[in-house]
Order: C-alpha cells, then sequence, then structure tokens
C-alpha cells in the first residue's frame, strides 16, 4: 500500500561515485545520506512557479491561426538590410517614398509611406516585389489578400498577386484585378493554396508600363476577425502544467505598442520585431488573455515603460476596466465585455541601457517605472506590480567592470515602496566549453549561482522574488550556441533551475520560453508540438505545483568544485551532485524528485522503506540528443515496488520523480 507522510520520516542511504569529466573534481565525502522529515510543513509550493513566456512574436512557430503573415506593410523599411521585401526581377523599377502612401487603408491605420512600382516598357513585363511569410500556408484555406494601389498617368497596368513555395518556386494561388487611374484602390482578393507551404512567398506586381504606388499590404485567413492559438498548443500548456503564461514576452516589450495588438487582424497596427523588423501581433492582447482563460494559467502582463504613461493606464483599464470606460468600452467592442481581472503585472524587462542613466540606468528606471506605476494603480489600485531587478551576473567575477549591471539592484530598489514583488532573469551559463563534460558540469552549477543570486536579493529587499525567464545560454564570442539550447543537457539544466526555485525563496517563475525555432522554447514541431527536452524536465516536475514542501537534508554528498569562474559562475563556485525535493501529495503519499548531475557517475541509493510507486525518468543516454528532426528524447516510467534496503540506481545526468 501507498506510504502517508504523516506517520513516518523517512531516511535514504546511498553511495555516490567520482564526477568524471577534465577539469573540476569532486572532493570525497563521508557516508552520503538524505534525511525528509515526513512530519513537517514548509509551506505550499507555489502554482505560480510553473509558467512559461509566450512572446506576441510568433516568428513563424505557428502557435496562433488567422494572423497576420506580411511584415513591413507600407514598406518603411525597404531597401535595407532588415526588410523582408525584396525586388522581383524584370525591366521596371522599385523605389520606397516615405509619403504618398494611403490615407484611408483598409485596416485604418495610416503610415504614410508606400513603394513605388515603374512598370517595363513591354506588356508583359512584370515590377513588383515579394517576402517570405511569417508563418505557414495550409491547403484548402482562403487567405484573404487586402491592399492598396494608386496608378499614375495615363496607363492603368493591371494587378497580379500569387502565393508560393520558396525553393524550388512553384505557386499554389494566385489572383488578379484592376487598378484606377489617379485615385487609390481598396483591393481583396481571396487565395487558396492547393497544397501545404512551411516556408512560402507572397509575391505582387503590376504588368506593362505605367507608375502605380503599392501600400497597406495584408494577409490573413481571418482578416475580419481575430486570430486564434492552435487548439494542440492548449493541450500542450496542459501536459506542461502551466499555472502562468507571460507576454508580450522580452525585451521587445521596451519598443511594444499594446494598442496595435487588439482588434480584427486587419485593423491592428505594426510593432517593432526582432532584427528591427515591423510586424502585426498574432497573438494580441486579447488572444493572449482568452488563451489564459481557456487553460486556467495566470496572465502576467509586461509593460512598456518607454511608451507614454497614458498607454500603460490605458492597458490597466482595457484589463480591468467596466464597459462604460473608454478602454473597457473598446474591449467590449473587441467581442470581450467581461474585465479580464489581470493582477499581475511586469514594468519593464530587465536592465537595460534603453532606459538611460549609463553607469546608473537602475535610477533612470527607477523614474521611468515610478510614473507609469503611479499611472496604473491611479486606474485600478488592486493590481500587483513587478519591479526588474539583475539575477544573471550578480556573482561573476567581471561585474565589477560592468557598472550599470553592478550598480543596478540598489539603484532599482528605489521603486520598492510602489512594488508588491521583484522579477530577474536567470540564464546557464552565458560562456561555454569544448569538453562535454565541463560544459556540463558548469551547466549544473545553474542552482547554486541562482540560490546564491536569490539570497543577496533577499537581503537587499523583502520583496517576493519571480524569475520571469530561466533558460540556458551558452555562447561563444557572444554569439549564442542554438545546437545547445534544445539538447538533454539544456533540458536537464531547465529541470535544475526549477527543481532549485522549487525549493523556497522564489514565488514565480517562467520558462523562456514556449515554442521558438530558434532553440529556446519548450515545444518544437508545429502541428504535433513535441515537447523539447526542457518541456520533458517542466512536465517531470509539475505534479508538485500546490503540494506541501517537506524538510529534507543531505551529508556526505560529493561536492563538485568548478575552480576558476566563468560566464556568470564565479571563482570556486561548488555544488553537491544529487538535488532533491520532496512534497506531500493532497492523499498525504509521499513524492520525490532526484537529479544526478554527475556527467558519468551512477548513484546507488538505498532505500528504507517499502510499497509500490510510479516512476518517471528523464534519463538521456545522450545528452546531445535532440528532439528537432525526430524525437530522441522522452520521459519513460516504470511501477516499481520498494522492499526495505532495495536499491534505487540513479544513471548519470538523470532526473527521476517517484510517486507513491
Amino acid at each position: 500500500m501507498r506510504l502517508a507522510l504523516h506517520v513516518m520520516a523517512l531516511v535514504f542511504l546511498f553511495a555516490c561515485g567520482g564526477a568524471g569529466g577534465n577539469g573540476p573534481t569532486p572532493v570525497p565525502a563521508q557516508g552520503p545520506a538524505l534525511s525528509i522529515d515526513g512530519a513537517s510543513n514548509l509551506g505550499s509550493i507555489p502554482a505560480t512557479l510553473f509558467g512559461v513566456n509566450t512572446p506576441w512574436e510568433d516568428l513563424g512557430q505557428g502557435i496562433t491561426a488567422g494572423g497576420e503573415l506580411v511584415q513591413d506593410r507600407s514598406f518603411r523599411t525597404f531597401g535595407t538590410a532588415s526588410s523582408p521585401w525584396s525586388g522581383l526581377p524584370g525591366q521596371g523599377a522599385l523605389a520606397a517614398q516615405a509619403s504618398g502612401g494611403d490615407p484611408s487603408p483598409q485596416g485604418g491605420i495610416a503610415y504614410g509611406s508606400c513603394l513605388h512600382l515603374s512598370g517595363g516598357p513591354s506588356a508583359s513585363d512584370l515590377t513588383g516585389a515579394a517576402q517570405v511569410l511569417l508563418g505557414p500556408l495550409r491547403a484548402g484555406t482562403t487567405y484573404t489578400l487586402c491592399c492598396s494601389t494608386f496608378t499614375e498617368g495615363s496607363q492603368a497596368p493591371g494587378l497580379s498577386v500569387a502565393l508560393g513555395q520558396v525553393s524550388p518556386y512553384a505557386s499554389v494561388a494566385s489572383a488578379a484585378d484592376t487598378t484606377t487611374l489617379g485615385a487609390w484602390k481598396h483591393h481583396r482578393l481571396n487565395l487558396t493554396p492547393s497544397q501545404d507551404v512551411a516556408n512560402a512567398l507572397l509575391s505582387l506586381a503590376i504588368q506593362g508600363p505605367g507608375g502605380v504606388r503599392l501600400d497597406a499590404v495584408r494577409l490573413s485567413a481571418a482578416t475580419d476577425g481575430m486570430a486564434t492559438v492552435d487548439p494542440a498548443v492548449q493541450a500542450r500548456l496542459g501536459v506542461l502544467g502551466v499555472h502562468v503564461l507571460r507576454w508580450p514576452g522580452g525585451v521587445l516589450v521596451d519598443t511594444f505598442d499594446w494598442k496595435a495588438s487588439v482588434g480584427t487582424t486587419l485593423s491592428r497596427g505594426e510593432t517593432a520585431a526582432s532584427g528591427a523588423r515591423l510586424q502585426t501581433p498574432a497573438l494580441g492582447l486579447d488572444e493572449f488573455l482568452q488563451l489564459c482563460q481557456a487553460t486556467g494559467a495566470e496572465p502576467l502582463v509586461q509593460v512598456n515603460i518607454l511608451a507614454p504613461v497614458s498607454d500603460a493606464a490605458d492597458l490597466v483599464q482595457y484589463c480591468n476596466g467596466a464597459t462604460n470606460t473608454p478602454m473597457g468600452a473598446k474591449r467590449a467592442a473587441n467581442g470581450h465585455s467581461l474585465p479580464y481581472a489581470v493582477r499581475h503585472f511586469e514594468l519593464g524587462n530587465e536592465p537595460s541601457a534603453s532606459y538611460g542613466g549609463g553607469a546608473h540606468g537602475g535610477s533612470a528606471y527607477a523614474v521611468l517605472a515610478g510614473a507609469v506605476a503611479d499611472a496604473m494603480t491611479s486606474v485600478d489600485a488592486t493590481i500587483q506590480l513587478s519591479g526588474a531587478v539583475e539575477a544573471s551576473f550578480q556573482l561573476a567575477d567581471w561585474l565589477a567592470t560592468q557598472p550599470m549591471l553592478a550598480n543596478w539592484n540598489p539603484d532599482a530598489l528605489a521603486l520598492a515602496s510602489r512594488l508588491q514583488r521583484l522579477h530577474g532573469h536567470f540564464y546557464s551559463y552565458y560562456d561555454t566549453d569544448s569538453d562535454p563534460a565541463l560544459r556540463f558540469h558548469r551547466l549544473m552549477s545553474a542552482a547554486t549561482v541562482l540560490r546564491r543570486t536569490r539570497d543577496g536579493l533577499t537581503s537587499a529587499s523583502p520583496l517576493p522574488l519571480w524569475i520571469t525567464e530561466y533558460h540556458v545560454d551558452l555562447q561563444q564570442s557572444g554569439v549564442i550556441q542554438t545546437g545547445y539550447l534544445v539538447d538533454a543537457a539544456s533540458g536537464l539544466t531547465v529541470g535544475a533551475e526549477l527543481l532549485e526555485m522549487l525549493q523556497g525563496g522564489f514565488d514565480g517563475a517562467c520558462a523562456w520560453n514556449l515554442a521558438e525555432p530558434s532553440g529556446f522554447g519548450l515545444l518544437v514541431h508545429p502541428g504535433a508540438w513535441d515537447l523539447r527536452p526542457a518541456g520533458l524536465a517542466h512536465q517531470l516536475l509539475a505534479p508538485f505545483a500546490g503540494e506541501t514542501r517537506l524538510a529534507s537534508s543531505l551529508s556526505g554528498v560529493d561536492i563538485l568544485s568548478l575552480g576558476t569562474g566563468k560566464g556568470n559562475i564565479p571563482t570556486n563556485a561548488s555544488y553537491a551532485l544529487l538535488g532533491v525535493l520532496a512534497s506531500r501529495q493532497s492523499n498525504g503519499h509521499l513524492r520525490i524528485a532526484l537529479l544526478n548531475r554527475s556527467y558519468d557517475q551512477s548513484l546507488s541509493l538505498t532505500v528504507p522503506f517499502s510499497g509500490p510507486a510510479l516512476l518517471t525518468w528523464l534519463n538521456p543516454s545522450d545528452l546531445s540528443a535532440t528532439n528537432e528532426g525526430a524525437v530522441q528524447v522522452q520521459l519513460t516510467t516504470e511501477n516499481r515496488p520498494f522492499t526495505s534496503g532495495g536499491q534505487l540506481v540513479l544513471p548519470p545526468h538523470a532526473m527521476v520523480r517517484i510517486d507513491f
């Protein structure tokens, strides 16, 4: 029968081997042992520790359906390195214009600029532009192409649009329309692809001589509605055990215009995306908050503190105001009459030179965020605000050489009286090593570096701490090594970071992020939405949410010393080769998580209790294995009857959850 923890305290005895690998060496210990006090109560494990970022920038991953697929719709970046547009080969000419665009486009937002097309001399000449779309095309789905044209001179060439596969090029849908001399014409063309296209191209062209201004190019499967989140993604959020969703996500909040993310997809504006691109949000504010409602997740909304303070006040009113308020009425007009009742707002993102202040950027941040905080609480005094602290580099040997980072926390904490909590970000370990054993052992330092960073922040402020971004960041000469973001080693590191936060002293956490093709992300393979190793680690630990944490202690465990510091790891950092978490389930039974941080040595545990248990393993045989091309890393389960004095062997670099 299953064990009820209130009847006994458990003691595990086990022996562990050396760490192996080059560089760091284990310090021998005497008689390793772990004790768990089954009668203890260290409080509930916050469910808010099981969060994930859901950035507005879909990056072509396809989380949403029906979102805007075109970037830079008014050609404001045409001719620059960041432009998604390129000219089609032909006899005509193209030139971006900073003015002369459609003053009343179909979406209602005019940016002033446009693209001028000068057709070739022959009636068969095609002159136009093309771009690779943000997301895939689905066979049988009807996409609506909206744009504006103004024909100059005496000839009105026709407009041709096409959707196709990039390489080798093959058209999958096309349509045509006439243009109008001396006036703006609004085009609305339907295109239904004949096949699925993962890497799709949109082209627009005029045929024959003539001058045409082209503006306000839009393409969506939901032109007159909102985008929808893939139901399979919603299901995966349940599998991951997510309790918090953070939006709009990361550093892009500093340029984000939330008002460009509401309303129909056609009526939305463009906002700055990564790489200086201009993009219309598909996962807008309403889609995000309705996703939270559908999944039961708590929304955490970031606020752009570089925008006018009125924008932040309007954001609170849009989320929480009654329908007789201006923004509440706008929300109702967009299809949601009831307030969303958002509680958690995050002021800005992380330490950044964009807030000004030079070496005392934290002080400049506090001034900006303070004004925004006052505006927001004047609308709704019940909201909870979070201020940014530096939580990645506080222990780094080189911190003193970066005054802004070194000064940030004492400077930014001038804002503390207006806050209900602090938020910081943590990644392991901002450098890399060619030796896989050394690299893994440095990655596994994440728990001790994170814990010591938390202790420093706790001594500076009593406010609760959330880690609203965490993952792995391995770099070489300042370039992120994306292959190391998705392998089994990165997944175990994410698990180690989360395991540490579950031990206490952290009130919330959000992994970075839900899905991202370049490497970060818990999900991969749009459509199937398989879990990456980081997602598997999150899934393995998710059942601990809300359970009672039990007192546990380790003695005699081998300690690994890392020697010289590197990245955000300080010199002489060390940690135990075994990590453990114990909880009491709602039915009174024991739940345990164990993490073997050794690269190549098994740990053998003697268990002094009897009873059946379910074991869930994240036990990759190859730390370089990924789920990118095909699923190589999975959780495995086994039912095991334990007998007192029996052995449990933890393989190298493995995590297990034991449910009694």
